[in-house]
């Protein structure tokens, strides 16, 4: 019996949460990669710590980059390779169901 590691990333904050916490994963990811993170975090970004009134719009946002990046064979490799799993697994976000973050 093979045991496997598996990433599941719960929803596209957790999916920031796990990019700002581990800089460098974004950092030396491979030119395409590299774009598609920084990009990734900088629309996460916008929706956690941007203006209020623009939630649902960056909400939308932050859907559609997340799911490009769920569909990215390439970078679930990467993630593999820096994270030490076997796979991951992004869970669907839920239409307008979203997460507020905590005012700081």
């Amino acid at each position: 019996m093979e045991i496997k590691k598996v990433l599941t990333i719960e929803s596209p904050v957790h999916f920031y949460r796990i990019l700002d916490s581990n800089n460098e994963l974004v950092d030396h990811a491979v030119e395409d990669i590299g774009l598609m993170l920084r990009h990734y975090v900088d629309v996460a970004f916008e929706f956690m710590y941007g203006c209020k009134c623009e939630l649902d719009e960056n909400w939308t946002r932050l859907q559609t980059e997340y799911d490009v990046c769920s569909k990215s064979s390439e970078l679930q490799s990467h993630l593999c390779g820096w994270l030490g799993c076997d796979r991951v697994d992004f869970s669907v976000a839920d239409g307008d169901d979203y997460y507020l973050p905590p005012v700081n």
